[in-house]
């Protein structure tokens, strides 16, 4: 049953190289063809407060590879094919649930986007970093919950940016119901918890939220 679901969702990703589908703009050479293996990447991604970004992306590959996909959230309405659940505070969190290859990926950055134009508006990690998750073919690799909390900072070269601190937990129940009901083809066989360990991986920027 999820492999027919799941083949129904790759022919819509199919040849629409960064289109936006299920909540991710996905690479022309992430997309899964028809009829091909996939398993599907689940999470969410919301802002937190204090919170000065108008869009941010968090970013993923295959391990080795330089291709990414980008999950992306706006402070403005849901894109069509995003699904929507509540998260703390009655704060509006984007679900994720995406088709892919078979394989080993990672997220590696994020950009985020602040109000106002040109580069400066642009906030980075200041270095790439390794979050790794597998997925594997007929199941839901679930990666946890992303709350991006900013503030603008004045850097020592008067450069006007707007810090993030990426809050990272273990939603499964929340995001998987929400994903079920959405009707997307989320396995019926356990997920596979892929929700980095923060404090092990200490990595800027990211912060673990005990529940």
């Amino acid at each position: 049953m999820l492999r027919a679901l799941l083949a129904a969702a790759c022919v819509a990703l199919a040849g629409c190289a960064g289109t936006e589908h299920f909540g991710a703009r996905v690479s022309k050479e992430l997309q899964v063809e028809a009829g091909a293996s996939a398993g599907l990447l689940l999470g969410s991604l919301g802002f937190g407060a204090p919170n000065a970004y108008l869009d941010l992306e968090l970013h993923f590959r295959r391990r080795g590879d330089r291709e990414p996909g980008s999950i992306r959230i706006s402070q403005g309405a849901a894109r069509p094919g995003e699904i929507e659940t509540t998260g703390e505070g009655g704060r509006r969190v984007t679900i994720f649930a995406v088709p892919l290859p078979p394989g080993e990926y990672e997220f590696f950055t994020y950009l985020g986007f602040a109000p106002g134009s040109g580069d400066a508006n642009y906030a980075r990690p200041r270095v790439d970093f390794s979050i790794p998750f597998a997925i594997a073919a007929g199941r839901t690799t679930y990666v946890g919950e992303y709350i991006v909390e900013s503030r603008p900072q004045m850097r020592s070269t008067g450069r006007l940016v707007a810090e993030a601190k990426i809050i990272v937990a273990d939603r499964l129940e929340r995001d998987l119901a929400a994903a079920k009901e959405a009707g997307r083809p989320v396995a019926a066989a356990p997920s596979l918890r892929a929700v980095p360990d923060m404090r092990r991986l200490n990595l800027p920027n990211f912060v673990a939220r005990e529940l």
